[in-house]
């Protein structure tokens, strides 16, 4: 369905062509020939010419329309003779005008019988409606001694008519009928008011979007009016790719170029009695229409010359649509392309660029829009763009800041409160100030998680903020992993700014821990994507085919969904409320791991006394308490305590457990012991020590 011209400048060869066969076309264009629907092979890819014709009468028949050849001892011409022919199309409506004549014999031996076939007619042609349809090839002859030249016009005669093509006729004498016509009567449509002269029309697809393709000069079709009082027909028009709704026949007035300016009339109107027909065709099989306007009113309505400009659009890094300018933004390493205000497939070649910072050395990643700002990000740096009424590449931007940006287009997120991004250097928060890193906790040593992402696959870390549980989940490749393995998740509901867990107190002179902070955690997904989806889903109690066990009402209308960084198109979501996973053995287990900092108590040497903890949940809650500066737990940094025993229904005084040994950095350690079942929900806990040094 595509349709395209060769690529031999900008006037092309003067034909346009239409994929029949789909596949990949050569490196090499081909031949493209130029007869009428003819058809080439480029690659694995059939090209058939489809070049969309007009005229307001038939045209009279070419040289290529009819053969002629001699028989021998069948007629009755007299030897020594050149033997002339003449052809018209016949219609319902009268006859054409005749074009040059053609020698069907030289010098002709005695007896000899002229045979003319009908070999073809252009397929536009042959696709009119009765009564303008063409009904047969009228022949005039003509003969004059062998030399003498071609004969007068007016001294052909009409020797038949061949009724359809393929169709032969027998000359056996010099023709003796009615002379040919001397102007063309063969209208291809009723009366009308299309001016006389040279105008161009060209054809553009509208999608099922409403969005109308570009066009250029190399598609464009001459049309040369000479009788003012018809309409005009357009045949051969090209049906367009499948997602065609319409097809729009563009027209320059007469005495028009090949550049324009061209119309369309969206839709018919009647100006003093004048029907003005559309040249919207609404469907995408229709090939000939008729079309009827004065150039006066053509003036009045839609212009597309500007569509000159368009271009299709280029590879890109990033596609984006920004609601608060109704454009799209294609995005690629040297800056972006922003559509045409609600066009958003319309890109301008020369207007449509926006380059910030397009000397700082930087690779352009994408383009957000926060707090009705648009923002270019680059893999360093930050960029307002100064949105004004002119053209894109007249929008002035400025740098915002400078030394961190995402390190992809999947990286950056934007929600009504802030916007965030992933840098190699860590995970960044913008109010609308400054970005401010916010994951100081999982990257401030060599072996912090942050530090094990496999940055050579950055290009595939994804960030997705989830407003309704105020958590931001960043999809990475950790360790060696080439596809995102793990999902960094930052829970903020208890602090919208992002504060850390630890502040330095000038009340008591030295760092505390703090509710209203943060929280990372760590979980052990594969996704190459993830998603919000709203989805109502039944209960299960409902007997609903769509339901989940254990979804609360909350997660029966929205879902957070994963897509499988294996290439088997598996999705899966969080279910709230089940604490088991799937397995390649069933059902498994779910790690649940919670880590706090050591307290500056125990930061120095202490005796551990034990601790008390008050949580409810199911299954066994596996404390332990990490020693020294290690983060990882093993058996030698850490002291295991008593398993906890929690009881989903449970509402008792906190549960104490002793422990012994004696080191500095204390920390606890809580864990479900990756059990299908077992989770916990923790509301405090205390640690006993006794400090047994008064410094380190």
């Amino acid at each position: 369905g595509e349709v395209i011209t060769p690529n031999t400048g900008t006037t092309g060869n003067g034909h346009t062509y239409r994929c029949i066969v789909a596949g990949t076309s050569g490196a090499n264009q081909p031949n493209f020939p130029t007869g009428d629907q003819a058809t080439v092979t480029d690659g694995s890819v059939t090209w058939q010419e489809n070049t969309v014709t007009g005229n307001v009468v038939v045209p009279p028949p070419l040289g290529v329309n009819s053969t002629g050849q001699a028989v021998a001892g069948a007629g009755a011409f007299a030897a020594g003779r050149d033997v002339y022919i003449i052809t018209t199309f016949a219609n319902g409506v009268g006859e054409t005008a005749i074009a040059g004549p053609f020698i069907a014999r030289s010098n002709t031996a005695a007896n000899d019988r002229i045979v003319i076939t009908w070999v073809s007619i252009a397929s536009w042609v042959g696709g009119l409606q009765a009564p303008y349809a063409v009904t047969g090839m009228k022949v005039y002859e003509a003969d004059v001694a062998t030399g003498g030249g071609i004969p007068a016009a007016s001294t052909f005669k009409l020797v038949g008519t061949i009724n359809a093509v393929n169709g032969t006729l027998n000359i056996d004498n010099t023709g003796a009928g009615a002379s040919p016509p001397t102007s063309n009567t063969a209208a291809v449509g009723p009366v009308g008011n299309i001016c006389t002269g040279q105008r161009y029309a060209i054809v553009l697809f509208k999608n099922r979007n409403g969005y109308i393709s570009g066009m250029t000069e190399a598609s464009v079709q001459g049309i040369n009016v000479q009788n003012g009082s018809l309409q005009l027909f357009m045949g051969n028009i090209p049906r367009g790719p499948a997602n065609t709704a319409a097809r729009i026949v563009c027209f320059t007035v007469a005495g028009g170029t090949t550049v324009g300016d061209y119309f369309y009339i969206p839709s018919q109107d009647s100006v003093s009695g004048i029907t003005m027909t559309s040249t919207v065709i609404n469907d995408n099989t229709t090939t000939g229409a008729t079309f009827n306007f004065t150039d006066i009113y053509l003036l009045s309505t839609t212009k597309v010359t500007a569509f000159f400009r368009k271009i299709q659009a280029p590879a890109c890094v990033d596609i984006y649509y920004s609601a608060t300018l109704n454009r799209m933004v294609l995005t690629n390493p040297t800056g972006h392309l922003v559509s045409l205000p609600a066009d958003p497939e319309s890109f301008y070649g020369d207007t449509s660029p926006v380059q910030p910072g397009q000397l700082d050395g930087q690779n352009t990643i994408c383009w957000r829009d926060f707090r009705g700002t648009s923002y270019s990000l680059k893999e360093r740096s930050g960029y307002i763009v100064e949105v004004s009424e002119g053209d894109p590449s007249a929008w002035q931007t400025v740098r915002k800041w400078e030394g961190v940006g995402p390190c992809g287009p999947r990286a950056a997120a934007v929600c009504n409160a802030f916007m965030c991004f992933a840098h190699r250097s860590g995970f960044y928060v913008f109010f609308g100030d400054a970005p401010q890193r916010v994951s100081k906790e999982i990257g401030h040593l060599s072996t912090s998680t942050w530090r094990r992402i496999n940055w050579d696959y950055q290009h595939l870390i994804w960030v997705h903020i989830d407003e309704e549980t105020q958590e931001v989940r960043i999809g990475v490749p950790l360790d060696d992993s080439t596809v995102p393995n793990v999902v960094l998740k930052v829970n903020y509901e208890e602090s919208p700014s992002f504060n850390p867990p630890l502040f330095f107190s000038h009340f008591v002179g030295k760092e505390i821990s703090s509710a209203e902070a943060r929280k990372w955690s760590v979980d052990d997904i594969a996704a190459f994507v993830c998603a919000r989806v709203e989805r109502k889903l039944g209960s299960q109690a409902s007997g609903a085919r769509t339901s989940m066990s254990g979804a609360d009402a909350l997660t029966r209308q929205s879902q957070i969904m994963f897509g499988s960084s294996n290439p088997d198109g598996v999705v899966s979501a969080i279910d709230y409320g089940t604490y088991s996973d799937v397995g390649p053995n069933g059902v498994a287990g779910i790690d649940s791991v919670y880590e706090t900092v050591a307290p500056a108590e125990l930061m120095r040497v202490n005796q551990l006394g034990g601790m008390s903890v008050n949580a409810v949940g199911s299954g066994d809650l596996l404390v332990s308490i990490i020693l020294g500066r290690q983060i990882a737990p093993d058996k030698s940094n850490k002291i295991d305590l008593a398993p906890i025993r929690l009881d989903e229904s449970q509402v008792k005084p906190p549960r104490s457990v002793g422990g012994r040994g004696q080191n500095e950095r204390m920390r606890p350690r809580f864990w479900n012991g990756k059990q299908p079942g077992a989770w916990f929900d923790l509301k405090y806990a205390v640690l006993y020590a006794r400090a047994i040094a008064n410094s380190k």
